[in-house]
C-alpha cells in the first residue's frame, strides 16, 4: 500500500513532468476510480487548464488546477501508482485514468484493485478537517513536542496509533514496522507504557526513517543495511542482532519484528 514516502515519489513525478502543461484530454478506462464527481464534470473542470502546483497530506496528493480553486485529489489505495509516459510509451497494466497534455506526454494513474480514488476537492484545508486527518507525518507542524502531546496517555498499541490516519497522516503497515524496529519498541507495546522521553525519541526515529525512505526513492533495495524492510519476512536474519525476524498480527495486520531487539512494554 502506498504510504507517505511512495506518495512523495509520485508528487516528484508529477511536479517534474506535468505542471504548467495544457491538459488536452482526460480518459478513463474504468471510471469507478472517480468518486464524487461525474466524468463529464471532471473533464469540464480540467480540459484546457493546467496543473498549477501540488501538495501532499499523508497518503493524499492534491493538485491545484489553474484558473480556479479546485484541486484534483489522488489517493492510491492499496495498489495505486502514478506514471508519466512519453509519446509512444505504452500505458502500464491496470491504468484507470490518463491525462493527455498538449505537445505530448501523458500522466497515468494505475490501480489494480481499484481501492484508490480520484476526485475534486475545493479546499485542501477543509478536506483535511472533514476527513479528520492528523498532521502530515513529516510536516513542520508535527514537531517532537506535538508528537508527544498527541500520543501521551493514548490507549491502545503503539503500532495501531502510528497507523491511525486521524492521529498521524501518512504512515501505514510497512513504515510503522520500520519505525518501531529502529526505535527498538515492540509493536504491541501499550502507548501509555511509553514515557515522554521514549516518545520524543520515537518522533526522531520516525522522521529519520521516512526521510531515508524518501531519499531512497521508496525502494527497499536502496535502504541502509540496518533497515528491517529489506529483511521484512518471517525467519530472516535481524540486521542488528542476527536473531530471527518474526511475524505476528496486530489488529489484523501482518507485523514484522525482532523479538530480541524489540521487547514488549505493557
Amino acid at each position: 500500500m502506498p504510504e507517505l514516502p511512495d506518495v512523495t515519489m509520485y508528487k516528484k513525478i508529477l511536479d517534474g513532468s506535468s505542471l504548467h502543461k495544457t491538459i488536452e484530454k482526460i480518459s478513463f478506462s474504468d471510471s469507478r476510480i472517480l468518486k464524487g464527481v461525474s466524468v463529464r464534470k471532471f473533464s469540464h473542470i480540467l480540459k484546457g487548464n493546467r496543473f498549477a502546483r501540488s501538495l501532499q497530506h499523508g497518503k493524499n496528493l492534491l493538485v491545484q488546477v489553474s484558473g480556479g480553486s479546485p484541486h484534483v485529489l489522488l489517493h492510491f489505495g492499496m495498489t495505486g501508482a502514478l506514471h508519466f509516459l512519453e509519446r509512444g510509451e505504452d500505458e502500464p497494466v491496470y491504468t484507470r485514468c490518463v491525462f493527455t497534455f498538449a505537445g505530448g506526454g501523458r500522466l497515468a494513474v494505475s490501480d489494480q484493485r481499484l481501492l484508490g480514488k480520484i476526485g475534486i476537492v475545493e479546499d485542501p484545508q477543509s478536506f483535511v478537517r472533514e476527513k479528520g486527518l492528523g498532521p502530515h507525518a513529516t510536516g513542520k507542524e508535527l514537531h517532537a513536542e506535538r508528537f508527544v502531546q498527541i500520543l501521551s496517555g493514548r490507549k491502545g498499541r503503539i503500532k495501531t496509533a502510528l497507523m491511525n490516519q486521524s492521529v498521524i497522516a501518512g504512515i501505514g503497515n510497512i513504515y510503522s514496522d520500520e519505525t518501531l524496529y529502529q526505535a527498538s519498541i515492540h509493536p504491541e507495546s501499550d502507548v501509555r507504557s511509553l514515557d515522554s522521553k521514549t516518545l520524543q525519541d520515537l518522533h526522531g526515529v520516525m522522521q529519520r526513517v521516512l526521510r531515508t525512505a524518501i531519499r531512497s526513492g521508496a525502494d527497499a533495495e536502496k535502504f541502509p543495511k540496518d533497515f528491517l524492510l529489506p529483511n521484512r519476512r518471517s525467519g530472516a536474519s535481524c540486521p542488528r542482532c542476527k536473531g530471527k525476524i518474526e511475524k505476528i498480527r496486530v489488529n489484523g495486520r501482518g507485523t514484522y519484528l525482532c523479538p530480541l531487539c524489540q521487547k514488549k512494554q505493557q
